[in-house]
Parts: C-alpha cells; sequence; structure tokens
C-alpha cells in the first residue's frame, strides 16, 4: 500500500518504540524498534519505508530507515507463526548482514536471541528462509558492494571460538563487534580480537 513517507520527526516513544512523523500537517503513527529509532533524529527530516499491516479491520504502519530492512522484514513476515512485532524484534536483535548469515550457514540459535522469538521459531525461519534470502543476499551485495566472501569469513570464526569453548551467541556477539571497531573480514584478525577482548572482559 505504502513504499515510504517524507516528513519530519516530530515526537519518538522509546519505550512503545514509535515514531510520530508529520507530513502536510498530518501526523503518522508508525512502529519501529529501537536500532531504527536510533538512525532518526527528532525535529529532522527524513524518509521512512513503510509497511502496513491490517488486522482485525486496524491499519499499523511499521517504519525502516533504509529499503533492505522493509524487504527483509516482508521476508519475516513471510514465515508462518511470526508475526508483524516478532519481525521487528528480530531486525532489532540482529543487522541484515547477521540474520542472512544466521540462516544461510544455519545458526537458528542466534536468531532466538530476538525477544519472543523461541528456538522451535527461530529453527523454522532458518529452514524456510534459506532459498528467500540467498536470493535476497545476492541482490543485496550487489546493491551495497559487500563482500561475499564475508559470511564464509564469519563461520570460519565462528567454528573456531566455539571449538575454544565459547557459545554460539558469546561468539557471535565478539565478531559484531570485532567489526564495529573496525575489524577487517580476515580470520586471524577476528579470531585474535575476539579472545582479547574476552581476556579484557575475564580480567576486569
Amino acid at each position: 500500500m505504502y513504499q515510504y513517507i517524507k516528513g519530519t520527526i516530530v515526537e519518538k516513544d522509546l519505550q512503545n518504540k514509535i515514531i510520530i512523523l508529520e507530513q502536510a500537517g498530518i501526523g503518522y503513527q508508525i512502529f519501529t524498534n529501537l536500532k531504527t529509532m536510533n538512525k532518526l533524529s527528532l525535529e529532522a527530516e527524513a524518509k521512512v519505508f513503510l509497511k502496513s499491516v491490517i488486522k482485525e479491520e486496524e491499519m499499523k504502519l511499521f517504519g525502516f530507515a533504509d529499503k533492505a530492512s522493509k524487504e527483509i522484514y516482508e521476508i519475516l513476515l513471510s514465515v508462518s507463526g511470526v508475526g508483524p512485532k516478532a519481525a521487528m524484534n528480530i531486525l532489532e536483535a540482529l543487522d541484515i548482514d547477521d540474520l542472512i548469515s544466521a540462516v544461510l550457514n544455519d545458526k537458528p540459535k542466534l536468531i532466538s536471541q530476538a525477544q519472543g522469538i523461541g528456538t522451535k521459531t527461530a529453527q523454522r525461519i532458518a529452514l524456510e528462509l534459506n532459498t528467500k534470502l540467498n536470493k535476497f543476499n545476492q541482490n543485496y551485495n550487489k546493491n551495497e558492494n559487500t563482500d561475499s566472501d564475508s559470511y564464509s569469513s564469519e563461520e570460519e570464526v565462528m567454528n573456531i571460538l566455539v571449538n575454544l569453548g565459547f557459545d554460539e551467541i558469546t561468539a557471535h556477539k565478539r565478531i559484531k563487534l570485532a567489526k564495529e571497531s573496525g575489524i577487517t573480514d580476515e580470520c586471524e584478525l577476528l579470531v585474535r580480537f575476539c579472545l582479547q577482548e574476552n581476556e579484557n572482559l575475564v580480567t576486569t
């Protein structure tokens, strides 16, 4: 129904994860997550991509800071048992790259980090979305100029850390922190950073 809307962010409700975007004198209530809200500045003009969901004769708008997040959200909604709020929670817990990696590498435990996502639902997501996210990933890599080898590097690092005694969720958090700190996708550098970060946590 709607692709996106441009307007001014006039209100941010962090507790309920709602933004109010004013456009042409009308305030639109848009449900989102904290990750998206952090990208949108109060009293600033923004372009928000929208997904409209109609349930029991009530329409709600769910908003995203970029088109790729909206597309991933729609893919998540195609899974039985994953509703609008659950799909939004998944995108709050995992970046697009992390979600794709978790599905393509069959790591449902990482998906279960999201609030309200149980083990069975996470397994269903990993199973049902493998083909869809593989296809999405090919287009996403082209558009974002993402290195297609990054997933194999992360998977290799994940396996090394798990063999060293890390659980999958902790290993994933270490890898994510490494990448946020500017560490390259080179396997040896990622492992070294993750191990060093673990030592820092133990000694402090």
